[in-house]
């Protein structure tokens, strides 16, 4: 009858001889991507999208650029009050 193809062994196989399983793999970026400084979260999110892996971490590149964009903005807000401030009150 002869060797029959096992589509369980062969992923087994492969897992064991190449290390981590794609699965693995995506939960350690995304773990990097949280657990790291906003600049290095930028640079591996540069590589990633180079790498056309971006459809992956959709979700998590999404809501970290819009906290950093937040936190941006938040920091502009308090500079101009602090600015206003240290020109007084406006004339209209």
């Amino acid at each position: 009858m002869g060797v029959q193809y096992h589509p369980n062994h062969n992923k087994q196989f492969h897992e064991e001889a190449y290390g981590l399983s794609a699965k693995e793999l995506k939960e350690e970026v995304r773990a990097l991507l949280t657990e790291t400084d906003a600049v290095v979260q930028v640079k591996l999110i540069d590589s990633i999208e180079r790498l056309r892996l971006g459809y992956h971490f959709v979700e998590e590149i999404e809501r970290l650029l819009n906290n950093m964009l937040q936190l941006r903005l938040s920091a502009y807000e308090e500079e101009e009050e602090e600015r206003e401030g240290m020109r007084g009150p406006r004339l209209t």
